[in-house]
């Protein structure tokens, strides 16, 4: 009898152990059930991927944009700075002039006075043009 009962107790045993091995087997399944199977993977990963690549469109297209934007203002400084550096040249040449007609020389060669006051009404709009287009470029660059 004693034997029987160390069957029925290991037999017991075996059985409560196998249920819980079953338990645990069964919350490893559910756990399981909740992460993304490769499908649901999949299709989130090729959303993500469409969505980056309308990005990347959006962006290629921007800078298509500012290229040319950039190319024409880059065009424009460097006409602003050959005109500034045209006007330093005349300005120059004009107050050498202004200098010469006042030496001996300038007054043997007769040729029409020229006053500073005419000197700054011939380069008033000019001077004003040029600090209008400076200060515009320098407006632009310090917003950005």
């Amino acid at each position: 009898m004693e034997a029987l009962a160390k069957l029925k107790a290991l037999n017991e045993q075996m059985i409560k152990s196998k249920d819980e091995k079953i338990a645990q087997l069964s919350g490893q399944i559910e756990k399981t059930k909740n992460i993304p199977q490769p499908v649901e993977f999949r299709e989130e990963a090729l959303t993500i991927n469409k969505a980056l690549v309308i990005q990347i469109k959006l962006l290629c297209q921007k800078i298509a944009q500012a290229e040319p934007l950039c190319d024409i203002v880059a065009s424009i400084i460097d006409k602003s700075v050959d005109a500034r550096a045209d006007f330093e040249q005349a300005e120059e040449t004009l107050t050498d002039f202004l200098e010469w007609q006042d030496t001996d020389e300038g007054q043997a060669a007769n040729l029409p006075k020229i006053l500073e006051s005419h000197k700054e009404i011939l380069f008033m709009e000019w001077q004003s043009q040029l600090m209008k287009v400076e200060r515009s470029f320098q407006m632009q660059v310090n917003h950005k």
